[in-house]
């Protein structure tokens, strides 16, 4: 019996061996299927692992968004933490153990370390990531230094470092802003007032143009300082103090 014959001998079981009716014929693989599973577990695992590791970008508006940020940073990374010794012992031995991400970008906005730090207001992180060669340059999504987040956020410590190390004085961000335009803005309201007032003397002191203006919309400091809900007559005062034209505050028409 040659089928027998075969399969005594080794060789592969023929697909029609076995009893009259009750032959054994290999499985037919559904490749379609395969695809959808590999897809499904693609998106499960490979989606969230891309965007924690790489990030992402919004194909309907063209944002992008980079890898979440490391804990060594993101825990303390928030408005109302407080501070604990051990996080800039713990940076310290981020930067030891991965000196190439000092100026990796993260998080929604595409921030470094250093950005980070001036938005919160950490002169105590900021100092050994400066040290360590973080470039104080580096712009995030919007194009925004560390330079104008420390402004914005009114964090005269921290603007005072990164003036200190040499931080641009001048420079624009996306929008055309400068420093001393986002300390007179700041969040678009009266938050932090007097700490954003020191930041503009110590923007104004570091030869910040008082009459500079956006392209575009021609906007100054000053005008920020006396319109919308960021107007506040005391940033007002000191900008007229150190030369500000008062016609920078008007309306271009």
């Amino acid at each position: 019996m040659n089928g027998g014959s075969a399969f005594a001998s080794g060789g592969r079981m023929p697909s029609d061996w076995g009893p009259p009716g009750l032959e054994t014929t290999p499985p037919r693989v559904n490749k379609a299927l395969v695809v959808v599973v590999s897809l499904c577990l693609v998106t499960i695992v490979g989606v969230p692992w891309c965007h924690e590791n790489v990030g992402s970008i919004d194909l309907m508006t063209g944002n992008r968004s980079c890898p979440t940020a490391p804990s060594e940073i993101k825990v303390w990374a928030g408005n109302y933490h407080t501070r604990r010794a051990e996080e800039a012992v713990n940076l310290q031995s981020w930067i030891s153990r991965h000196p190439g991400r000092i100026n990796k970008q993260y998080g929604a906005f595409c921030e470094t370390p250093l950005h980070v730090a001036a938005r919160f207001g950490r002169e105590d992180l900021a100092g050994p990531l400066v040290a360590a060669g973080a470039d104080l340059e580096a712009q995030n999504e919007l194009g925004e230094r560390p330079l104008h987040l420390s402004a914005s956020y009114g964090h005269p410590t921290v603007t005072k470092l990164l003036l200190a190390r040499g931080a641009a004085v001048g420079a624009r961000d996306r929008g055309g802003k400068t420093p001393l335009h986002a300390a007179a803005f700041g969040l678009g309201d009266q938050s932090r007032i007097e700490a954003r007032i020191e930041v503009a003397r110590l923007l104004i002191g570091a030869g910040a143009d008082v009459n500079a203006r956006q392209p575009g919309s021609g906007f100054t400091p000053l005008r920020y300082a006396r319109s919308y809900e960021s107007r506040n007559s005391a940033m007002a005062a000191l900008l007229l103090t150190h030369g500000a034209d008062p016609r920078g505050g008007e309306e271009t028409r």
